[in-house]
């Protein structure tokens, strides 16, 4: 786990979220899928986090698990494509992002109060 997707968990536990379980999409731009599901009223309310692999990474040799991953993002449902993926709420993991981190976190608390598809 990058220092960046840990700091992502602790963030959604403190905001009342859990790691309900890990999916793979098999798909270049997509390194990591998360469904995070609530644990604070109403329960059960899930949402997925996707980390997004940079599009100008070398994608011409064997990738590991968290390298050149620039992003994630958050959405009700799990995207089946790049597009559909970065259309959600998005968050960079750029310059300054631990002082962002909570701004994200408050968008993605919307999804406790979003019907799940």
């Amino acid at each position: 786990m990058t220092i960046q997707q840990q700091g992502l968990l602790d963030a959604l536990t403190e905001a009342g979220w859990e790691l309900a379980a890990t999916e793979q999409l098999h798909e270049w731009w997509a390194d990591d899928v998360w469904r995070m599901r609530s644990v604070w009223s109403p329960r059960g309310q899930q949402f997925y986090l996707t980390f997004l692999v940079d599009p100008q990474l070398d994608l011409h040799r064997q990738r590991k698990t968290g390298e050149g991953v620039w992003a994630v993002s958050a959405s009700v449902d799990l995207p089946t494509s790049r597009v559909q993926a970065e259309g959600q709420f998005l968050f960079s993991f750029g310059h300054g992002w631990a002082e962002r981190l909570s701004s994200f976190i408050s968008d993605v608390s919307r999804f406790r109060h979003e019907t799940v598809a």
